[in-house]
């Protein structure tokens, strides 16, 4: 869900009277919008000017800008998260101008990178979840910070019927449905007891930060919560243990370089799977995660080639195994 305010030039299509709001908080700082340029971004408009970068919901009514902008004052250093300039709310639509970051968004750069470039990013990104991670609950907790991810997190009754549509869609099997609802089981039944840190949780390559030959931010906060380590760990463990998470060939030099990645996540991942409940947390939150990324990909499959390719499938799939999946050797 990445505003990715980094990505390349693309074409400006924004809504008239939302880009005439972008040209008056730009005007405030000297800027021209003329000068900037439109970047990617999946929830918000995004423009970046040479020093600046604007985030522009384009919903109105829609506060998540502006709870992050409040959740960004508790921030420690460690999270590199860039200075707020500003934030506010024009006719009904939240924006944040923020100064803007050197680098590039690690999405971005992940494929050409080397093994070993692959592992200081992991762990970088981890360090910096890590310090968001540290940030007080009750704090967090007082600035409106919502108990569910943006994906199914805790509604039971909603990841069941999940299940039943993407097995009567034909992408899952009887047995495979029967394997994740029992998994999903033991997930609700530590789920609610469970230790809360602020999590980001949308920890995806898309939303940090590469400079430099390492991690120097995590960005993108609007879907931010309380909720156990585990949901933020689990696109740690992705990364790297999931089916598509690194494209390795026959190459022994690859195969070296991809068991040094796994090796290097198990470490940072294993003090958060020391016990049982926190195994079955980090399962539950792979599937649910994944069920409704490929509920959204059954919604618009155009693009995303034959089903059995599709990423979201073969990881849910994966965990459906019965043996843990790709989550095996953490589990």
């Amino acid at each position: 869900m990445s505003d990715n305010t980094t990505a390349p030039q693309r074409t400006d299509d924004t809504p008239k009277p939302l880009r005439a709001i972008a040209a008056t908080i730009f005007a405030r700082h000297g800027v021209n919008v003329s000068t900037v340029r439109r970047a990617g971004g999946w929830t918000n408009a995004v423009w970046l000017a040479d020093r600046l970068a604007l985030r522009l919901c384009t919903v109105p009514n829609r506060d998540h800008l502006l709870r992050e902008a409040r959740l960004a004052t508790l921030f420690p250093s460690g999270v590199g998260y860039p200075s707020l300039v500003e934030a506010g709310c024009t006719l009904g639509y939240a924006w944040t101008l923020a100064e803007r970051l050197p680098g590039t968004s690690l999405g971005e750069v992940w494929e050409g990178l080397a093994w070993q470039e692959r592992q200081v990013a992991l762990q970088g990104l981890w360090t910096r979840a890590e310090a968001v991670h540290a940030v007080p609950v009750a704090r967090a907790a007082a600035i409106v910070v919502p108990q569910r991810a943006w994906f199914n997190s805790n509604d039971p009754v909603e990841a069941e019927a999940g299940l039943a549509r993407v097995t009567g869609a034909g992408a899952l099997s009887p047995s495979q449905r029967r394997v994740l609802r029992a998994a999903l089981a033991r997930f609700w039944e530590v789920e609610a007891e469970a230790p809360r840190v602020l999590s980001h949780g949308d920890l995806t390559l898309d939303n940090t930060m590469w400079h430099a030959g390492q991690v120097s931010a995590l960005l993108d906060f609007e879907y931010a919560l309380v909720a156990p380590v585990q949901l933020d760990l689990n696109h740690l463990v992705k990364a790297a243990f999931g089916p598509d998470s690194g494209a390795v060939s026959a190459a022994a030099a690859d195969a070296r370089g991809a068991a040094a990645l796994r090796e290097t996540v198990a470490a940072s991942a294993r003090p958060r799977l020391a016990q049982p409940p926190e195994r079955a947390l980090l399962m539950g939150y792979a599937i649910l995660l994944e069920l409704w990324l490929l509920e959204l990909w059954l919604g618009h499959p155009e693009g995303e080639g034959p089903l059995e390719t599709w990423e979201p499938l073969r990881r849910l799939r994966s965990l459906a195994h019965g043996d843990g999946g790709y989550l095996a050797p953490l589990l």
